[in-house]
């Protein structure tokens, strides 16, 4: 596993964890196949090593499924370095804000 990069050490005295997920799409008109979703996020107190893992869920279903279940590859194998997190989600276009926010944050 190499390592990019290394954040500023007045970041990390801020001692935040950074989490991303994202849905991706068939192309449009495809028909009967799935859409997939990814979740990454760093697991060290330098914000350089990470874990990750994806899904195959419903066609262009924004919101992640198994969003919860996806979350459990942070723990117990790696202890989150903060009480901070810092999520950093996929783009949802703003008629989709509502449902979304309500079902992932809730």
């Amino acid at each position: 596993m190499g390592m990019a990069y290394i954040v500023s050490r007045s970041l990390r005295r801020i001692s935040s964890s950074f989490v991303g997920a994202d849905v991706i799409h068939p192309a449009p008109g495809s028909e009967g196949r799935p859409s997939f979703t990814a979740l990454v996020g760093s697991v060290d107190s330098n914000n350089a090593k990470y874990v990750a893992t994806c899904r195959v869920q419903t066609s262009r279903k924004e919101i992640i499924e198994e969003l919860k279940e996806m979350a459990k590859v942070f723990d117990p194998q790696y202890a989150l370095p903060s009480s901070d997190l810092i999520f950093a989600a996929y783009l949802v276009h703003v008629h989709e804000i509502p449902p979304v926010y309500g079902e992932e944050a809730g």
